[in-house]
């Protein structure tokens, strides 16, 4: 048996799969069958209409179940299916006569559902949301009266009662009473003496189509109301982030100009896409008053779900009930089910033309939280200053995508057949992010995500690997209602896990403005990371040079360990040449021609890894907030392994720091005027301002927590107020946690 199933997050073949996996984790890894039907390598593994799946490939079988916690937020699935239909649209082969490249077009697609904040300002008294709104107001109280004491009818039923009871004799009781002794009393010369007897009941038969449609309107308006709070709360959040954003572009004195740029266009972007905003403490004042009104009228329908009605076993609640209502003498005559009737035909008017139906299609939702991310990061690497010079944008197990900085350096997006991104530089992989499309923090998942983060095969970083980065859909709302435990390892890029090294857990969603910048931080902690922690870099010397080069001019070169010199800061042009020119004076120096060839390989190998070595020192020199590349002269400030540098245009502070645990170095930022928080929101959430995560202990931001080790610097150290990176409650889960991973048999 092979194996034949595909784990994305580990990147790892498997024979076995669970029972109830994490939505979109799975794959097959060649072509098979999913839920009986054909499909091609890597396709997801998703459940059917009954949330049953099942899977062959390669001669391995599973199968299972998916669960409600699976599912995601309908305003989240619905935005990332629509905004992965406009990335479509955009590198559709008939828009080749627009303006600009299939990349640029693909790229200039909005990450964000402005339609949530449009549909609040073009609500108006015609609107069938509105109206529906309405009529459950006027409404709900008839509703509640059918539920509560509903029309029935008489049904004629028969059964067996004792004598004493049996008030009204069936038709058939004389032969039904001949055919079965054990209801008889005695036996005499007489007759029989009967002990129970065949009995006629008159009981209420409430299965009216009336009731049928009744019941059916609560479970709908519920759905309603349920998709009313979501879509409302996601406007709401919208509408603070973008009023955040909006006062962050006016701090002038707080960022540098290059950041409010980015953030300026960002917002431009959003009102460009939104129309003419109205007021906005109108809207927001608005929307909040609507969704207190909804959470009253979900209140009252939960209710009902303990009515008489809703209640009663005997009243058929399988199959569909046609939109278009009969008009039966109840909904005409009586007042309380006319009242119903006018709110099913608003519910079904509402359904109709805007578009309510919570339905959507899981394989859509999976392949499009795949682009939204590859479009996060597109976008991210635009922002972090590297421009693409390909013309198509990534697609899965498609030609990579180049990037290049004005400053020479280069990165490479590759996009996998499994729908995972991988970054090079160099030839070298440093960055992989896996989208996981499971709502990970969503309230059902607070068992599938303690099993996720107790998986080490899944969460574990590889000593000395590159990065890896899962990005599941979620939202700030659902991380306010995380234990600490759980909350500590959300939001994270990896680099402030207490456990120590580990992958970082991303939430994205197309309702969350500051999306982009939490990509941002991931990726650019992946690309600076790696050269930090090579800092200074050694190149390899012959003992002879390495005197006479250290006895030269210039502090830019250090002795290192063995027959290596360590490159503290990039040298100026005429340090570079003496250096450069020592080497090329002893290659050519004569002797015999063995001596010869082996000065000339030991020289080309010192010219090849000193260039390699100026390149991790050119990127460590651009600043990693406004983007400016500092002079090496003046700017660097050498410390015993580690160096700093105070940028001249944005005034930040950012290099390098050893971890007083584990002696491992690390990248810091220390902007001017830190607003960082426990709760970052977009204004504090900037990617271009975070590198190693600081500690927030009594307001304290000069000591960081180590990416190695996870330790902070300031642990032990009396604190006013708590962290929450560093004060996790280590207290087991107070529920049971499933979902071992398969590759280990269990």
């Amino acid at each position: 048996m092979g194996e034949g199933f595909w784990d994305r997050v580990t990147g790892r073949r498997l024979q076995r799969l669970p029972s109830r996996p994490l939505l979109g984790r799975y794959q097959l890894a060649g072509p098979g069958l999913v839920n009986g039907r054909a499909t091609a390598a890597y396709a997801h593994i998703l459940p059917d209409l009954a949330a049953k799946w099942s899977a062959a490939a390669e001669g391995c079988v599973a199968e299972g179940s998916l669960g409600q916690d699976a599912m995601p937020e309908y305003v989240i699935a619905t935005r990332t299916i629509s905004i992965a239909a406009e990335l479509d649209a955009a590198t559709d082969s008939s828009m080749e006569q627009s303006p600009g490249t299939g990349y640029d077009r693909w790229a200039a697609v909005l990450p964000v559902a402005t339609d949530l904040i449009t549909r609040l300002q073009t609500t108006h008294g015609r609107d069938p949301i509105a109206a529906l709104e309405r009529e459950m107001d006027a409404n709900l109280g008839h509703l509640e009266q059918v539920c509560l004491r509903p029309e029935a009818r008489l049904s004629r039923v028969e059964q067996v009662d004792p004598l004493s009871r049996a008030q009204r004799t069936a038709p058939r009781a004389l032969s039904h009473l001949a055919a079965h002794t054990e209801d008889w009393e005695r036996r005499t010369i007489r007759g029989v003496y009967p002990k129970r007897l065949l009995s006629v009941h008159n009981e209420p038969d409430v299965d009216l189509y009336e009731n049928q449609v009744a019941v059916r309107l609560v479970d709908h308006l519920l759905a309603f109301l349920e998709w009313r709070r979501s879509s409302l709360q996601a406007a709401l959040d919208m509408l603070k982030d973008l009023d955040d954003l909006q006062e962050l572009t006016g701090q002038l004195n707080d960022r540098h100009w290059w950041t409010t740029w980015r953030l300026a266009s960002l917002l431009g972007e959003l009102v460009s896409s939104l129309g003419q905003l109205s007021d906005s403490d109108n809207l927001r004042s608005s929307a909040s008053d609507l969704l207190r009104r909804t959470r009253e009228r979900r209140a009252r329908l939960e209710r009902l779900r303990a009515s008489r009605l809703c209640q009663n076993r005997r009243l058929r609640r399988h199959g569909e009930l046609p939109s278009d209502l009969r008009q039966t003498n109840l909904f005409t005559h009586h007042q309380e089910y006319r009242r119903v009737g006018a709110l099913w035909r608003a519910w079904a008017r509402a359904s109709r033309e805007a578009d309510i139906d919570a339905s959507f299609s899981l394989r859509e939702f999976c392949d499009g939280f795949d682009r939204f991310v590859g479009l996060l990061i597109a976008r991210s690497l635009g922002a972090l200053g590297y421009r693409a010079t390909s013309e198509r944008p990534p697609v899965p197990g498609s030609q990579d995508v180049v990037y290049a900085r004005p400053s020479g350096d280069v990165v490479v997006l590759r996009n996998q057949p499994d729908g995972t991104f991988e970054l090079f530089r160099d030839g070298a992989r440093v960055l992989i992010i896996v989208p996981l499309p499971h709502p990970l923090a969503a309230e059902p998942s607070r068992a599938a995500l303690h099993a996720f983060l107790d998986d080490p095969g899944a969460t574990a970083q590889p000593e000395g690997g590159p990065a890896r980065i899962i990005v599941y859909p979620g939202t700030r709302e659902e991380q306010r209602t995380l234990p600490p435990r759980l909350l500590s390892r959300i939001d994270t890029v990896g680099n402030d896990v207490r456990e120590g090294t580990a992958a970082g857990i991303l939430p994205v969603a197309p309702t969350e403005i500051d999306s982009v910048e939490r990509m941002i931080r991931a990726v650019q902690w992946a690309l600076v990371a790696p050269d930090a922690a090579a800092y200074p870099p050694a190149v390899r010397c012959p003992a002879e040079m390495g005197e006479k080069i250290l006895a030269g001019r210039g502090t830019w070169l250090g002795a290192g360990e063995l027959d290596q010199l360590m490159v503290l800061r990039p040298p100026a042009q005429a340090e570079l040449e003496h250096v450069t020119g020592l080497m090329r004076a002893w290659s050519g120096e004569r002797g015999a021609l063995a001596r010869r060839r082996e000065r000339d390989s030991a020289a080309a190998m010192f010219h090849k890894e000193l260039e390699a070595a100026l390149g991790v020192l050119d990127r460590l020199s651009i600043c990693p907030v406004c983007g400016k590349k500092a002079e090496a002269e003046h700017q660097f400030t050498l410390r015993k392994g580690t160096f700093r540098i105070a940028c001249a245009r944005c005034r930040n502070d950012w290099g390098t720091q050893t971890c007083r645990w584990c002696k491992a170095p690390f990248p810091t930022v220390q902007l001017r005027r830190t607003q960082l928080s426990s709760d970052p929101g977009p204004v504090e959430a900037s990617g271009h301002g975070i590198l190693a995560t600081s500690c927030q202990r009594a307001g304290q931001f000069t000591f960081y927590i180590c990416p190695n080790c996870g330790r902070c610097g300031n642990e032990g150290a009396r604190a006013e107020r708590p962290c929450h990176r560093c004060d996790v409650d280590d207290s087991p889960p107070d529920h049971p946690v499933g979902g071992a991973d398969p590759s280990n048999g269990e």
